[in-house]
């Protein structure tokens, strides 16, 4: 489920089909959030890496679109 991999410094790209608001997770805390179809981020250390998006309705506010497994930079 989760892809384990050996650290080295390179850049986390996410892309979406839609515009959405992409949250970066390291470690379990917030390491980026911003808004859009797209975000390129620089890793510049290892840990626990995984992506959440979330997409606003008119009905119902902001709702969980996408979450990614775990991605273990050690």
């Amino acid at each position: 489920m989760g892809k384990e991999g050996k650290f080295s410094p390179g850049e986390l790209v996410v892309r979406l089909p839609r515009d959405g608001l992409i949250r970066i997770i390291k470690d379990g805390s917030i390491f980026k959030r911003e808004y859009g179809s797209g975000l390129t981020i620089r890793i510049d250390e290892g840990g626990v890496y995984r992506v959440e998006v979330l997409r606003k309705s008119r009905i119902f506010g902001w709702r969980p679109w996408i979450f990614s497994n775990p991605i273990y930079l050690r």
